[in-house]
């Protein structure tokens, strides 16, 4: 009653150990990673203002995230891979968010509050 989710492309198999057997099972390419499951794709960013931690939630997408933080500047300030993270050292203002999932990018203004 386990499950795995892949979260890159690649050749996978399971191995069972029970007491002393081991048993590993056919190997399975999975090459659907990144591919956009259902129809639209919906991007939230949230709370907007924050002041400490942003969320980032991509309904129907289940593969990897990359976000960079930007000031208005275009100076690079973070870099994440989670879809939760803490900008409680910056200082108030503006920043731009730039997350990218599959092929897309979208650009999100941030307000430190």
């Amino acid at each position: 009653n386990q499950s795995f989710n892949a979260i890159e492309n690649g050749n996978y198999a399971v191995i069972v150990n029970e007491n002393s057997c081991v048993d590993t099972s056919e190997c399975v390419t999975i090459n659907t990673v990144n591919i956009f499951e259902g129809g639209q794709v919906s991007l939230t960013v949230y709370p907007n203002p924050t002041n400490n931690i942003i969320n980032i939630e991509i309904d129907n997408y289940h593969g990897g995230i990359e976000v960079k933080m930007y000031d208005l500047s275009g100076r690079l300030l973070l870099v994440e891979s989670k879809t939760t993270f803490s900008i409680t050292t910056f200082s108030k203002g503006i920043y731009l968010l730039r997350i990218v999932y599959g092929n897309k990018t979208e650009d999100v203004r941030i307000i430190k509050s």
